[in-house]
């Protein structure tokens, strides 16, 4: 997603009263876990989330490696240190097998950074 794009994401997200809670992506070739581009990237961000009113997100990460069966795995990302945290997924009814709900835990572990309840925008 380019700066123009997440800017039209970001006012869609605060014109239906919603919060940035998770940003995601996946790995095709490598496991289900934050590259150092990844955290290099997500410290970056640290200064702009609150300059433009979001919370610090969560980070999903889903590793493709086993098609047939994705790795989904959730991190808290600040300062340069990663924490898994805590997700429950789930299939939803009616959409594909690998379409899963992810309810990722708001036991976020570093303090200054509120909790995020589950769900994603």
């Amino acid at each position: 997603m380019d700066m123009q794009d997440f800017s039209v994401a970001k006012k869609d997200i605060r014109n239906k009263g919603l919060d940035l809670q998770v940003v995601y992506h996946s790995h095709p070739h490598d496991p289900a876990r934050p590259s150092i581009t990844d955290i290099k990237i997500a410290t970056d961000y640290e200064e702009i989330w609150p300059k433009i009113n979001l919370p610090i997100p969560a980070y999903l990460l889903i590793s493709l490696m086993e098609k047939s069966k994705p790795d989904i795995r959730g991190y808290w990302i600040k300062g340069g240190s990663v924490t898994q945290a805590h997700i429950t997924t789930t299939t939803l009814a009616g959409l594909l097998k690998t379409a899963p709900n992810v309810v990722l835990s708001s036991s976020e572990p570093s303090a200054g950074t509120p909790p995020h309840p589950g769900g994603a925008y």
